[in-house]
């Protein structure tokens, strides 16, 4: 052993010149992989149906997950850790394991409860964004658009899932916020009321005060709105439309 554990050592694919008892023996296996993780292929059946020796070897490249034996698709911690790794590697997943919450990391591979199932969709919204969705049934795919925690984590991820949600949600103004925030371009893709909402636009503005000359122009908005916006903020009245620069209340405010 000691005359392989050295070969194995320095070069990690010594290995496959090893003879039979040698590529079943743990501690040999176990160094020649943390050397080259290739190694896992000359290793006995035994030893590739070790969840260890398997991990470390798939640790520096995943390919090594294809020298597994098929066994270990059926270990739950060892798919955990697979999948984690490698979505795809679902489709090597038990029955049972494929409808496993925690091991369904990877929508296109899960089953059809599971791709209708509103934690398991909203948790890949939360890593994902929408395009997770583009898997889901699309009976939950309608359900989820409506769904106002769902559509906020997929606004977070990404403000242009806002084109995704209601008629309903466009109008909200805490996802309107959220979308803003990110790129004030969603006010396009909003509803009529956070569009004509003074946060919303300043929000927008923050980013590029040159926003509030589009947004006062390409949306209605209530001269009150106007109003508080330069009382919040007197730097917008530079950027306000003329019919509002001509408001002597609103001039007299923004100077004050």
């Amino acid at each position: 052993q000691a005359h392989w554990l050295s070969r194995v050592m320095e070069y990690g694919l010594q290995l496959r010149l090893a003879p039979e008892h040698i590529r079943d023996d743990r501690d040999v296996v176990m160094a020649a992989v943390r050397r080259n993780w290739k190694a896992i292929e000359h290793a006995s059946q035994r030893l590739r149906a070790d969840r260890e020796v398997v991990l470390l070897a798939a640790k520096p490249d995943v390919r090594a997950f294809e020298f597994a034996d098929d066994s270990l698709w059926s270990d739950r911690i060892f798919m955990l850790n697979a999948v984690q790794d490698d979505g795809t590697f679902l489709k090597r997943a038990s029955a049972e394991l494929a409808e496993d919450r925690e091991v369904v990391l990877v929508l296109e591979f899960a089953s059809r409860e599971l791709r209708g199932d509103r934690e398991i969709l909203f948790a890949s919204v939360q890593q994902g964004g929408w395009e997770p969705m583009m898997y889901a049934t699309p009976e939950a795919r309608d359900s989820l658009r409506a769904d106002k925690e769902v559509i906020l984590a997929a606004v977070e991820k990404d403000w242009r899932s806002l084109a995704e949600c209601t008629d309903d949600l466009a109008e909200d103004r805490d996802v309107a916020m959220v979308a803003v925030r990110q790129d004030w371009r969603a006010m396009g893709w909003m509803g009529e009321g956070p569009r004509s909402d003074h946060d919303v636009i300043l929000a927008a503005a923050h980013q590029d005060m040159c926003v509030i000359t589009l947004a006062l122009e390409e949306f209605p908005v209530e001269r009150d709105v106007v109003l508080a916006m330069v009382q919040r903020n007197w730097h917008v009245f530079a950027y306000l439309p003329k019919h509002f620069l001509a408001d002597q209340e609103i001039a007299v405010t923004a100077v004050k």
